[in-house]
């Protein structure tokens, strides 16, 4: 279980995986973190387990909502993913799809015509 992490002056956006698939987390991280002063909106997806929190850099720091996260158990700093890691294992994950899709499509074409055609469908 990771958690993914970005964060700009303003807005930090922070995938949480015990809100995925909870309405009711999901509406507890909205409530908990609409309680600090400085935040402007949050925004809490269940479908996704994502929170994208606006607020005023200049009244709370995102260090201190991440604060507000751990103390309620909805964020764990030792799983941070970063952007980059995001990025990579997305990638990777789209080059093993695309990967099997290719390697579907050359048994098929190898077996075309012959009565293997079958066990490759099976492959």
């Amino acid at each position: 279980m990771s958690y993914y992490l970005h964060v700009v002056p303003g807005r930090v956006r922070v995938k949480i995986p015990l809100i995925k698939g909870s309405d009711e987390k999901s509406r507890d991280v909205e409530r908990l973190l609409r309680g600090l002063q400085g935040i402007s909106s949050v925004s809490a997806y269940s479908l996704t387990g994502s929170v994208l929190v606006h607020y005023h850099h200049d009244e709370v720091k995102s260090s201190e909502i991440l604060e507000v996260l751990k103390k309620n158990g909805y964020f764990d700093d030792s799983k941070v993913v970063t952007t980059e890691q995001h990025i990579q294992s997305a990638m990777a994950k789209a080059g093993q799809a695309i990967g099997k899709a290719l390697f579907g499509l050359a048994i098929e074409k190898a077996f075309e015509g012959s009565g293997l055609t079958i066990l490759a469908a099976l492959i």
